[in-house]
């Protein structure tokens, strides 16, 4: 009988477990089926919400403002066509500025544009950009990335104004060229440095009718006395040895002949009696190539151009090429096309690298490692997207947020500096700040 009872159990033991079993399978094959329903639920919703795009806005289609368009095709291989439209500006805007308000018309007429990047400042567009900022209101983002003195106190209004600091590379090309190991920075400037100035000086009458070109000029000219007085205080505050030097004026808005013959004979001489732990820094940028090629000759100290750029001029100065824009390589002199593409400025950087090695110039040359231009389009578009998905505050500019999304692009330090109506002076003005107005300066990478 206790055999009987055994077995019986037993039966009902492995008959329990049987329908378990078969219950949590059950259970098992029931549990896809409800994820299935609940991801095609959330597809759907996601489908039937809008795809806001963002439209940038290129000066010129032209092969003279390659970086303009160029550095649009990066953020529509990064999000899409279907996110972000390539637009730009009519042509003529000064004669006929009624082309430019029904250019901002048609954009803000598209429901889908949720945000605008504009990429510099055409002549006969301000009275339409304040108006696209104006109107746009709190439903569309609008961001200029603009150059230097601009007239950018116009654009204010934008959500985001972007432009690099030019006064604030002045002290900052002094301390990088202290430690890149100068003991003595020879500063060459001239009366006609600025290249619209050199058109002012020999044609008093030329700007009659463009008057904030005029004032465009004059304060840029201001900006680089400011900028010297900077480099100034902080040679003195280094200890650095500070040597001025009046370079020629060149006739024209051209790197010319004599300008790289008085290049070629002061700076050998000046690396003689100073030694080569002498940095080299002109406030002309189209001097640049004749201010590298005989500082690397006489093995001196290059801290950065003018305006620094990843490979401009040194390209030229290093690989005898003209690398434009988009990455195609040229003759310098000539500008026909061999046909052959850069593919990344990190090959550009491997190249200028291994052509320094060769004349044992490693260390002693640097600049900025990324295009400016390029980041403020790449970095203005990833805040614009974060904006429009709520994912940052909708009033004001997260300075935090976006300072990391400049250096995660740059790869190095970067400094954010809010706009005063009385830069470049800090004495004058009203001194009123616009906190969504940022000057932008980089720290350098050293070949």
């Amino acid at each position: 009988m206790r055999l009987f009872k055994a077995l019986l159990a037993l039966v009902l033991a492995l008959l329990c477990m049987t329908l378990c079993g078969a219950c949590r399978s059950l259970q098992e094959q029931a549990a896809p089926v409800e994820e299935v329903v609940s991801d095609f639920t959330g597809a759907a919703e996601e489908e039937a919400s809008p795809r806001y795009k963002l439209a940038i806005i290129a000066q010129s289609a032209e092969p003279e403002r390659f970086g303009d368009w160029y550095c649009v095709q990066p953020l529509i291989d990064k999000y899409g066509e279907d996110r972000v439209e390539r637009w730009v500006w009519p042509e003529n805007l000064l004669e006929n500025q009624d082309k430019a308000l029904e250019f901002v018309q048609g954009l803000l007429g598209n429901n889908d544009i949720r945000a605008i990047i504009i990429n510099g400042a055409v002549p006969g567009a301000q009275a339409a950009i304040e108006k696209l900022c104006q109107e746009a209101g709190q439903d569309v983002f609008v961001a200029f990335n603009c150059y230097p003195l601009d007239e950018f106190y116009a654009f204010a209004t934008a959500n985001l104004v972007l432009c690099t600091d030019l006064l604030g590379l002045s002290p900052a090309m002094a301390e990088q060229a202290y430690t890149l190991g100068a003991k003595t920075l020879v500063y060459y400037s001239s009366p006609k440095a600025i290249t619209g100035y050199q058109v002012l000086a020999y044609y008093p009458d030329f700007y009659d009718d463009d008057p904030a070109m005029l004032k465009k000029i004059l304060k840029e000219q201001d900006m680089l006395q400011e900028g010297l007085e900077q480099v100034k205080q902080k040679c003195a505050e280094l200890g650095l040895e500070l040597v001025e030097v009046e370079a020629i004026d060149p006739p024209s808005n051209i790197n010319d002949f004599n300008e790289y013959r008085f290049m070629a004979a002061d700076i050998p001489q000046k690396v003689e009696k100073y030694g080569k732990d002498t940095a080299f820094y002109s406030t002309r940028g189209l001097s640049a190539v004749a201010l590298i090629q005989p500082v690397i000759e006489a093995g001196a100290i290059f801290p950065q151009t003018w305006y620094p750029h990843p490979y401009e001029e040194f390209d030229r100065a290093l690989l005898g090429l003209y690398i434009a824009d988009d990455g195609y390589e040229a003759d310098p002199l000539t500008y026909d096309d061999p046909g052959y593409v850069m593919a990344s400025t990190e090959d550009i950087f491997a190249r200028l690298r291994a052509a320094l090695a060769k004349q044992d110039m490693l260390g002693r040359i640097s600049t900025w490692p990324v295009r400016a231009d390029y980041m403020y389009a790449a970095v203005a578009a990833d805040y614009a997207f974060a904006w429009i998905n709520g994912e940052v505050r909708q009033d004001g500019i997260d300075r935090g947020f976006l300072k990391q999304l400049m250096m995660d692009y740059a790869g190095v330090e970067v400094f954010l500096t809010p706009y005063t109506d009385a830069y470049p002076y800090t004495e004058e003005g009203s001194g009123e700040i616009f906190d969504s107005f940022l000057l932008v300066r980089m720290g350098y990478t050293t070949f």
